[in-house]
């Protein structure tokens, strides 16, 4: 359980920093033009990041399922 919190804290703080980088890199430092829930200010980025960091690694791919599922343990195929 401590392990997998610790996981996703450094997930949260890999993907807060890529998410205001991205946003700089987009849209620029200054992004007073855009809609106050498409900004990348300190907010937005913060509950992005968080909601990603249970789910996503912070390249965007998705965290792979290694739980039982209905009796059954799916893992990935892997290429011989």
């Amino acid at each position: 359980m401590l392990l997998k919190l610790k996981k996703r804290y450094n997930n949260f703080k890999l993907e807060y920093v890529h998410l205001r980088a991205e946003g700089v890199r987009l849209y620029g430092a200054d992004q007073s033009t855009l809609a106050y829930y498409g900004r990348y200010n300190k907010w937005n980025c913060f509950w992005w990041a968080f909601s990603n960091s249970g789910t996503h690694n912070p390249d965007g791919s998705y965290f792979t399922l290694d739980t039982p599922k209905n009796n059954v343990i799916v893992k990935e195929k892997v290429e011989k």
